[in-house]
C-alpha cells in the first residue's frame, strides 16, 4: 500500500509539473490551455474542458481534449441545452449534465482571488473505467490554470497600455515640402512576448530644417515606452539649440547614463535641410539610399549604442540626397525576422531599389510588405522614408562625408546634369571622369584620420562647364605604387584646371569647352 501511495503522490507530481510546464510557455492561452487540457485528458482518461471568461482584454474561450468525435458532439450538444459549462458562463457545471452518453466525473470553479475567470470539468463516456479522480487533485490544476489566465490577463493589460502609448509618442502627421514626401510604417510584433520600444519621428524645426529620428529601445513592455517618450522628447529638445545630430545624441545619452537602471538604446538622429542630410548612428542599422538609377546602398555609420558608455563617441555625416531619391531608416526588426541579419539586409537593399525605380503610393508600407512577405514579425517595426521628387539636374551643389558612396553618388548626378545640358556620350564621360578623379583624390588623400567633408559644384556657363571639388583637409603624397596620376588625367581632359591647396583645404576648379571637344558621335551640345 505505500509504494501505491508512493506512486500516486509521484504521480500527481508528475502531471502537476507537466501542466505547470505547458502553462508557462505562452501568454497565449489559445496555446497553452488545451495543451493543458489535453495533459490532464491523458493524466485522468477523461474528456477534459477548460473554458474561460470573457474579460476586458481576453475573449470568452472554450478548450476540449481527449475527445473522440461523437463525444466532442454530444458535449457541444450538452452546452448547448445550457447544461455543463453553459454560455454565458455563470456557474460551474453541476448536477444539471443531461449527456446520455457522457458522465460528468468531477467540476471547478476556475477563480482568480474572488473573481472566476472559468471553468474546469472533466467528462468520461458513460460506464466506461478509468483512473480514480483525485479532487485535491484537480483543484490544484484548476488553480494553477488560475494563475495562467491572471498572468495573460495582466499581461494583455499592460500590453495594451504600452501599445497606447506607444502609438501617442509617434507623430500624428509628417512634415512634407515642395520637392519631398515623408512616409511612415509601423507594425507591432505578432508575438505578444516580444512588444519592442520602436519609434519613428519627423518635425520641422523654425528655420525651415527636418528633423528625422528612429529608434529601439531594449526590452519590452510600459518600461519600454516610458524611455522611449524620455527620449524622444529629448532629441526634440536639443534639436532646437545643437546643428550637429553627435551632439544630440550625445545629450541624449547623458540623459539615459542618469537613470538607476541600466538601459540600451539605439538610435539615428539627423536632420535634412531641404537638400543635404547630416545624420549620426548610436549602434543602429544604417540607413539606406535609393537612386532612379537602381542603385541601393547602405550609408556609412558610426557609434556605440546610447547608455552604455558615459563618453562622447558620435559622429556626424553629410550625404546630398539626390533628386529622385529614397531615403530609408528602418528598426532591427526588419532585418531579423529569420534570424538572418544579413540576408534580411539584402532583401532591405532590394526594396529600397525597387522602390526608388518604380514608387509606391507608400514606400515605407511597400518596403515592409516586400521585406517579410507572408512572415510574420516577431519584433516590432518602424519605418521612416523621405521620397525627394526627380527633377532636372540643371546644376550641382552637392556636399558628402569624403567617403566611397560619394564617388558614385557624384557620378550619378554629373550624368543627370549631362544629360539636361544636352552632352553627348563622350562628352559626360569626360566630365564625369575628370570630376570623379578630383573625387577620389579627396576620399583617399584629403584627410589623414578621420574623413571631413567634401563639396561639389558643377555649372554651365554659356558654353563652358566649370567643375569644382573643395575640401577642408590636408592631402597627402602620393603613394609610389603606380597611382598618384589623377591631376595629369584631369588636365588632360579639362581646357584649364587649378589648384589650390592651403592649410584650410584643396580646391580643384575645372572648365571644359564644349565647342573644344566636339562629340565623336557627331551628336551636338544644345
Amino acid at each position: 500500500m505505500a509504494r501505491l501511495g508512493r506512486t500516486r503522490s509521484e504521480g500527481a507530481a508528475n502531471f502537476l509539473a507537466d501542466a505547470s510546464e505547458v502553462l508557462a510557455t505562452s501568454l497565449d492561452l489559445s496555446q497553452s490551455l488545451p495543451a493543458a487540457a489535453d495533459v490532464a485528458a491523458r493524466r485522468f482518461e477523461a474528456v477534459c474542458l477548460i473554458e474561460t471568461v470573457e474579460q476586458p482584454d481576453l475573449d470568452r474561450r472554450s478548450y476540449i481534449a481527449g475527445a473522440t468525435s461523437s463525444e466532442r458532439a454530444s458535449i457541444e450538444a450538452a452546452r448547448a441545452a445550457g447544461a455543463g459549462m453553459p454560455a454565458p458562463l455563470e456557474e460551474v457545471p453541476g448536477a444539471d449534465w443531461r449527456a446520455e452518453d457522457l458522465t460528468l466525473l468531477v467540476s471547478r470553479a476556475i477563480k482568480a482571488g474572488p473573481h472566476r475567470v472559468g471553468a474546469l470539468a472533466l467528462v468520461r463516456a458513460s460506464g466506461s473505467a478509468g483512473p480514480e479522480i483525485d479532487e485535491a487533485l484537480v483543484e490544484e490544476f484548476a488553480a494553477r490554470i488560475a494563475a495562467a489566465i491572471d498572468n495573460a490577463h495582466r499581461f494583455m493589460r499592460e500590453r495594451r497600455v504600452s501599445r497606447s502609448f506607444q502609438r501617442a509618442l509617434l507623430p500624428e502627421t509628417l512634415p512634407s515640402g515642395e520637392h519631398y514626401t515623408f512616409y511612415a510604417s509601423y507594425a507591432p510584433a505578432t508575438d505578444e512576448a516580444d512588444i519592442g520600444g520602436d519609434w519613428y519621428d519627423a518635425f520641422d524645426l523654425p528655420d525651415g530644417r527636418t528633423v528625422l529620428s528612429i529608434g529601439d529601445v531594449a526590452g519590452h513592455g510600459l518600461k519600454a515606452a516610458v524611455i522611449v517618450g524620455e527620449v524622444r522628447q529629448t532629441f526634440r529638445v536639443a534639436a532646437m539649440e545643437n546643428r550637429d545630430p553627435a551632439a544630440v545624441l550625445d545629450m541624449a545619452n547623458r540623459l539615459l547614463m542618469l537613470r538607476p537602471e541600466p538601459t540600451m538604446v539605439t538610435a539615428l538622429f539627423g536632420i535634412y535641410d531641404g537638400k543635404t542630410f547630416t545624420y549620426a548612428s548610436a549602434g543602429h542599422p544604417p540607413p539606406v539610399l535609393g537612386t532612379v538609377e537602381g542603385m541601393a546602398e547602405q550609408l556609412p555609420i558610426a557609434g556605440i549604442p546610447l547608455g552604455v558608455e558615459p563618453v562622447e563617441a558620435q559622429r556626424s555625416w553629410t550625404v546630398t540626397i539626390p533628386s529622385g531619391s529614397l531615403l530609408v531608416l528602418y528598426t532591427d526588426g526588419l532585418i531579423e525576422c529569420d534570424r538572418d541579419v544579413l540576408g534580411g539586409e539584402r532583401q532591405v537593399l532590394d526594396a529600397v531599389a525597387h522602390e526608388a525605380v518604380r514608387p509606391s503610393a507608400d514606400p515605407a508600407a511597400a518596403i515592409r510588405e516586400r521585406v517579410l512577405g507572408p512572415r510574420q514579425n516577431r519584433d516590432d517595426i518602424a519605418i521612416l522614408a523621405l521620397a525627394v521628387a526627380e527633377a532636372p539636374t540643371e546644376a550641382i551643389d552637392l556636399r558628402f562625408t569624403a567617403v566611397p558612396i560619394a564617388s558614385r553618388l557624384v557620378r550619378q548626378s554629373v550624368s543627370r546634369f549631362a544629360r539636361t545640358a544636352g552632352l553627348a556620350d563622350d562628352q559626360r564621360f569626360a566630365l564625369n571622369v575628370a570630376i570623379g578623379e578630383a573625387v577620389n583624390n579627396v576620399i583617399e588623400h584629403g584627410y589623414l584620420r578621420e574623413p571631413g567633408t567634401l563639396s561639389v559644384r558643377v555649372v554651365r556657363d554659356k558654353r563652358r562647364i566649370i567643375s569644382t571639388v573643395e575640401d577642408s583637409g590636408v592631402w597627402r603624397r602620393a603613394r609610389r605604387d603606380g597611382r598618384g596620376h589623377g591631376l595629369s588625367i584631369i588636365r588632360s581632359l579639362m581646357d584649364g584646371v587649378e589648384v589650390n591647396m592651403s592649410q584650410g583645404g584643396t580646391t580643384v576648379k575645372m572648365v571644359y569647352d564644349v565647342d573644344r571637344h566636339p562629340s565623336s558621335s557627331g551628336a551636338s551640345a544644345g
